[in-house]
């Protein structure tokens, strides 16, 4: 199995991953530092090639980094050369047996309530919670402690930052980016960063720099 990514993000994967599958073969993959090679005493690929030669078929992985646009690239990269992604389930969370959400990233202690609906690949981060009928769409990213409150609803590539809170019913839109302790009251559209309390919008993002998916 392979680890894309091989940062903070990827060692915290890692440790979930030695607890769900013991005996898996694990690789680690980064192509942007060259001179990494190894980590935890496993190797770090570093190129289509060096993944052909160690799988020679259908071969699995899961995203060790955070940040949408490059996890959406990852998934990508890793599926054009027959990868097959598999979400990550970290301990003790909390997970509805009403929720749908397996195939995605649930980090330890996280909490998914009744009928959440949440995307291919997005992650939600270590002690988060996403309270019931809210929807997240797919490459998100909530990150450590957010909560994203009932029937909110997060679109796709978006990020809410460190102990943000997103209210009830509110909807944030695609490409969003919520800064770390903000507190969203009201619907955010498209390509916004928001940050604040109440969370109000300081910028828009470039669709054409984001690399608009």
């Amino acid at each position: 199995m392979i680890i894309a990514g091989a940062g903070g993000h990827a060692l915290e994967v890692y440790d979930a991953l030695l607890v769900t599958h013991p005996d898996s073969s694990l690789f680690f993959f980064d192509d942007v530092r060259e001179n990494l090679l190894s980590l935890r005493n496993r190797p770090v690929l570093k190129s289509a090639a060096e993944i052909q030669a160690n799988f020679r078929s259908e071969f699995a992985f899961v995203l060790g980094v955070g940040t949408p646009k490059i996890r959406y690239a990852l998934h990508g990269f890793l599926s054009g050369l027959g990868g097959r992604y598999r979400g990550i389930l970290g301990q003790h969370t909390v997970l509805s047996d009403r929720s749908q959400c397996q195939n995605c990233d649930i980090m330890h202690f996280a909490y998914i309530g009744s009928s959440v609906a949440i995307g291919t690949a997005t992650l939600v981060n270590v002690g988060a919670q996403v309270h019931h009928e809210a929807i997240i769409g797919k490459f998100s990213e909530i990150s450590p402690g957010a909560i994203i409150l009932g029937r909110a609803t997060i679109g796709n590539f978006s990020f809410v930052g460190s102990g943000a809170v997103v209210l009830p019913n509110v909807t944030i839109g695609d490409h969003v980016v919520v800064g770390a302790g903000s507190v969203v009251t009201r619907d955010i559209p498209d390509f916004c960063k928001v940050v604040g309390v109440p969370g109000r919008v300081v910028g828009k993002i470039d669709p054409i720099k984001n690399g608009d998916q």
